[in-house]
């Protein structure tokens, strides 16, 4: 997906959402956003595309009419996972720990719902149950 459409998708309001969380301004240019002289920044690498493509195909292949459910889903792990990075780094005083936070977080919000959406759809699209 090209920057144009995946800063404005999938990057941006979560990082709106981490800098109002922390009552903090969000550089709209960069995806910027300093607490207690840390900046943390939303880059592409950080937009749960990943995430995205995985539920997204779980859903089709189990509930199909739930795969739209993927984006907004992505969008609020995405949220939560900046302001639990940034909680994270700014409990472990420093941005060294920033890393280790985000890729800890990141792997505990995301497999911990692929999980659950696996267990929550149940049987596959090719069972008369839906």
């Amino acid at each position: 997906m090209p920057d144009a459409w995946m800063m404005p998708l999938f990057c941006r309001p979560p990082a709106t959402c981490a800098a109002f969380w922390f009552g903090v301004p969000l550089d709209p240019t960069s995806l910027t956003y300093v607490v207690n002289t840390i900046s943390f920044e939303m880059a592409r690498s950080c937009s749960g595309e990943g995430f995205f493509s995985i539920a997204f195909s779980l859903l089709l292949w189990r509930k199909p009419k739930w795969c739209w459910a993927a984006f907004p889903l992505t969008l609020v792990l995405n949220s939560l996972r900046a302001i639990l990075t940034t909680t994270l780094t700014l409990s472990l005083h420093g941005s060294r720990f920033e890393s280790l936070a985000h890729l800890t977080a990141g792997a505990a919000i995301f497999i911990c719902t692929l999980y659950l959406l696996w267990f929550l759809t149940g049987t596959s699209r090719h069972d008369t149950h839906d």
